[in-house]
């Protein structure tokens, strides 16, 4: 809520001198002020090269093999295997929360991530009522322990020659700025900050929709699992798959989407006017124009559009092929498939898609993800504008492929 918030209009992005034309898909347009050097693609695999030294998803897939065949509700098992992700990309931290998840970046990184903090709660709701006023007393949202603690946190892996974590490469890159356009180390840590925050709960719940969409739809899953067998992909190693070998998956990248598509990470979008502008009235006459003023608030119901039948036929089934072949660029291009927003986009869109993507290539090589007693159908939610919840979490069993 605090990051829509800062960011409902564009003056949040003009006072880091972020430029709006030209979103960046790993992290808003913060390279384009900083580095430039690398492509897209080039950085985030060389994000996705960070996780060989995490092991990348073997602490997630021993420990599911340690309790196969239960039913487990595979949410709470995905927080901490995100949770050890975000961690080492965002600030090279070194965790397995399935064996210690008593680190203090636990309890700080779940503040961010959730605003568990009370007195952070207050400050959000006094932000939105009277920002002026808290900027002119500065408050800030986070408290100073913490931000110290993760500005030391970031200080760590800027200088740790050997990681590949985000820190490290907006460190570099900022250096090479003059001195009158760099950021300070606070402003540098709060990058890291908003990407794992704003990247954090969409892996989750994309992971958790997804695993339970393939426990549902077994034919998806073999046709997924076929997939894999055809690009030399179920050897049943929980190693690094080859980053090449995930961007060719296309059946993969369905799933991703289908997924996106019935399940948003974002319900609804809520955007302020910045210019007076007229929704022209429609043309048969059913609506008269809309006059809107500065200030005025602009919500669009995402999940109305992707469950809307003109657009996405029987738009509750669960079916991969609408973004196969030439189905992609068709929805791509109708602005009526907007998970991540629209304009700016989302922050590290791209970076939770490849993460999703390497967890459930993992997860279908090792075991067969089944529904069981405890999996509800249809999947209740808990009613909320600001994301998905499962009312009753996402119950799966785990079985074990025979070689």
């Amino acid at each position: 809520f605090t990051y829509k918030l800062l960011t409902r209009h564009r003056s949040y992005f003009r006072r880091l001198r972020v430029p709006f034309e030209r979103p960046h898909f790993l992290y808003g347009n913060l390279d384009d002020v900083l580095s430039g050097k690398l492509t897209t693609m080039e950085k985030i695999e060389q994000f996705y090269r960070k996780f060989a030294s995490h092991g990348c998803c073997a602490a997630l897939i021993d420990f599911i093999a340690s309790r196969a065949e239960l039913e487990l509700e595979v949410k709470a098992i995905f927080l901490k295997h995100t949770l050890n992700m975000f961690a080492g990309i965002a600030f090279g931290k070194e965790l397995n929360t399935f064996q210690d998840d008593t680190d203090r970046f636990c309890a700080v990184a779940s503040g961010m991530a959730y605003g568990t903090n009370p007195v952070q709660v207050i400050k959000t709701m006094a932000f939105y009522l009277a920002p002026g006023l808290m900027r002119s007393i500065g408050v800030q949202f986070t408290d100073r322990q913490e931000i110290d603690y993760l500005v030391k946190q970031f200080h760590s892996t800027a200088s740790d020659s050997s990681t590949n974590s985000m820190g490290r490469f907006l460190k570099q890159a900022n250096d090479k700025l003059k001195t009158s356009q760099q950021l300070s180390d606070e402003q540098l840590t709060a990058q890291c900050a908003i990407f794992f925050t704003k990247g954090f709960e969409p892996t989750l719940n994309l992971l958790s929709f997804a695993a339970y969409e393939l426990a549902q739809n077994l034919h998806v899953q073999q046709k997924l699992y076929d997939e894999l067998t055809t690009n030399g992909l179920t050897n049943g190693s929980a190693g690094l798959t080859p980053y090449e070998r995930i961007r060719s998956l296309p059946y993969l990248d369905a799933i991703v989407q289908e997924t996106l598509r019935k399940w948003p990470p974002h319900p609804l979008l809520v955007r302020e006017c910045t210019k007076p502008f007229i929704i022209a009235a429609t043309e048969n006459g059913d609506r008269a124009s809309i006059p809107l003023k500065v200030g005025d608030k602009l919500y669009l119901s995402v999940w109305a559009m992707h469950r809307n039948g003109d657009y996405f036929p029987q738009p509750e089934q669960f079916r991969p092929e609408r973004f196969e072949d030439g189905q992609v660029a068709k929805v791509a291009h109708s602005n009526t498939f907007i998970p991540f927003g629209i304009g700016r986009g989302c922050v590290g869109q791209q970076f939770v898609k490849l993460v999703v993507k390497l967890t459930l290539v993992a997860l279908v090589q090792r075991f067969k993800l089944q529904p069981g007693e405890r999996t509800p159908e249809p999947l209740k939610l808990i009613e909320s504008a600001s994301s998905l919840e499962a009312r009753d979490g996402f119950w799966i069993r785990m079985e074990p492929r025979v070689a």
